[in-house]
């Protein structure tokens, strides 16, 4: 089974994969028209959508969710602190956090307490069950604003990330992918410059993930620097 699929069976239910979406927003006509969008769609089901986190606390246990979008502007409500919660049960539950401009600086913190990306408010539907889509498939997302604003921000003078030699850790092929994530590539330009298919990418970014002890693409970074695994130019 896949680790971020639940197996719903039983009277009137076919044995499928699910992924199972929390959701914490607290505007309620934001919050019905996220689940009225995600809840439809076959491979997936909303399994909460609430205001608060001490509602989405206590609901975890009783509808557990593989994957949680919270929004990261609730009011008075420690949304880091909840995500890194999140990362910390058994089996972890992946988060993203959704806010309203796409250069949100305050994804960052985000990223760096294990969500696997954010989606934007304003978003095209299309683009929001995309973002969906990539994470039950064991990717991480963000838009293409956000890559460069990561780039820019973390690796301010970086034209060109350069694998270190002799690490063991990682597979060359492994590094060269890290490599390209560094440097603020998506997963489809990382599969066009390498000449592989963006399901080999995702396959070999959950190993990276799994070797370094991380989940998202700026923990990867951040370790893979701090190791020496990659180095820049």
């Amino acid at each position: 089974m896949h680790p971020r699929a639940a197996r719903t069976s039983g009277a009137g239910h076919a044995d499928t994969m699910t992924f199972t979406i929390g959701i914490v927003e607290h505007e309620a006509a934001a919050r019905a028209e996220l689940a009225a969008l995600l809840g439809p769609e076959p491979a997936t089901r909303v399994a909460f959508a609430v205001a608060t986190l001490a509602e989405a606390r206590a609901l975890l246990d009783a509808a557990p969710a593989s994957f949680v979008v919270v929004d990261l502007d609730l009011p008075g409500a420690d949304t880091l602190a909840f995500v890194r919660d999140l990362a910390g049960r058994t089996p972890p539950v992946e988060a993203a956090v959704l806010t309203t401009a796409a250069e949100d600086v305050r994804v960052f913190e985000a990223l760096f307490a294990g969500a696997v990306g954010h989606l934007i408010r304003s978003a095209p539907a299309a683009e929001t069950l995309a973002f969906v889509a990539t994470v039950r498939d064991g990717g991480a997302a963000m838009s293409p604003a956000f890559a460069r604003l990561v780039r820019d921000a973390l690796l301010p003078e970086v034209t060109l990330c350069e694998v270190a030699v002799g690490d063991g850790a990682l597979t060359a092929r492994e590094q060269e992918v890290l490599a390209l994530l560094a440097q603020g590539f998506l997963y489809e330009n990382v599969a066009a410059r390498l000449k592989l298919s963006t399901h080999t990418v995702r396959a070999h970014i959950r190993n990276i993930y799994r070797k370094l002890h991380v989940n998202s693409r700026a923990q990867a970074v951040y370790e893979a620097l701090k190791r020496r695994i990659i180095s820049l130019a």
